[in-house]
């Protein structure tokens, strides 16, 4: 085989990069929370199943014992809400407990580090600003 042919060939050959996403729970790391500062030890590479980064938020009660949990993961999931607003709620209840789940998925490297500060934060400066301009 000729040198040039090999060369085309190699020229058809891409490397792909496998999706990086944040991977972590409250359930087992405290640090996984909605005022998350992205440690680099969660960083983890998705295998070519999972084509989303996940962040599930679920809180609930259950005879007046309230708990929140957030997990962040590669998700290869068929829910999908890109929108990812706060209002995107599924509530459930029966028998004295009750269950809000939050659920938002994305396709970029390390999405998945949404918290309730950016968005507090952006929301403060904004009135801030209307304030000052009104």
């Amino acid at each position: 085989m000729s040198l040039l042919a090999v060369a085309l060939l190699l020229g058809l050959v891409t490397i792909g990069d496998a999706l990086e996403c944040y991977e972590c729970s409250t359930a087992d790391d405290p640090t996984c929370d909605d005022f998350y500062l992205m440690p680099v030890e969660h960083k983890a590479g998705c295998d070519d199943s999972n084509k989303w980064c996940s962040k599930v938020k679920t809180r609930g009660t259950v005879f007046g014992i309230k708990a929140t949990t957030v997990e962040r993961t590669c998700a290869g999931t068929d829910f999908i809400n890109i929108n990812c607003l706060q209002s995107d709620r599924i509530k459930s209840s029966l028998l004295g407990t009750k269950r809000e789940v939050w659920s938002c998925q994305c396709m970029k490297d390390l999405c998945n580090s949404g918290n309730y500060l950016t968005l507090s934060l952006q929301l403060l400066i904004a009135a801030c600003v209307a304030k000052f301009l009104l």
